[in-house]
């Protein structure tokens, strides 16, 4: 009996009954191949990398009012397709020449928001490629672990190369380090960011 109602559903829904995971992710019936260009880009009026980084500066706000995992993934998300796809894509030769001239330890910051966003995204980031960027060893819990998650609230930490870093800390340096390679200046040079980075490091030795 068990059998036969089994059967019946496999015959209604075949693709959720079936055991290789091609057939699970299989196109479904709707959705027809196409070519390439033959429909435009569905992206939302967010058109220039100016505008989405005042997205992120919506997204830190927020972010400063909770230090929730919610608002964390958030930031982190969009912190991570600015760096890696906005400023390629959308950035101008200015902006983008300002991006690869960063210093390793403020490139080492973007990687660690590129490895959390693709491991909290994607629930496991298996890939080889990304696997052999990553240099995150460890997100926590929301703890409190210093001075910010003391006064704010306790928030998620990550570790990578030398650093411990909290939430609002890696936020704080996002920040800067996008409002300079975006906009040529910012409320603190490149060299005071990494100076408070490298103090981040000198805090996680100690």
């Amino acid at each position: 009996m068990r059998k036969a109602a089994l059967t019946k559903m496999q015959q209604r829904s075949p693709i959720y009954f079936t055991a290789s995971r091609a057939s699970i992710m299989a196109r479904p019936s709707y959705i027809q191949p196409s070519p390439m260009t033959s429909l435009p880009n569905p992206r939302l009026p967010l058109d220039t990398i100016e505008q989405m980084f005042e997205k992120l500066r919506w997204e830190e706000a927020r972010l400063a009012e909770s230090w929730s995992i919610y608002d964390s993934f958030n930031f982190l998300v969009t912190a991570h397709h600015l760096w890696f796809d906005w400023l390629k894509n959308a950035g101008s030769p200015e902006q983008q020449a300002r991006g690869s001239g960063l210093p390793d330890e403020a490139k080492m910051v973007f990687q660690a928001v590129v490895d959390v966003s693709n491991g909290t995204k994607h629930w496991l980031m298996d890939r080889t490629g990304s696997k052999k960027r990553q240099v995150v060893a460890e997100v926590t819990q929301p703890i409190c672990a210093g001075w910010d998650s003391y006064f704010f609230g306790d928030m998620v930490h990550f570790e990578f190369g030398e650093y411990f870093v909290s939430m609002s800390e890696i936020s704080a340096l996002v920040m800067g380090y996008l409002e300079w390679v975006i906009h040529g200046a910012g409320a603190k040079s490149v060299d005071e960011l990494c100076a408070a980075l490298n103090a981040m490091k000198a805090k996680h030795l100690a």
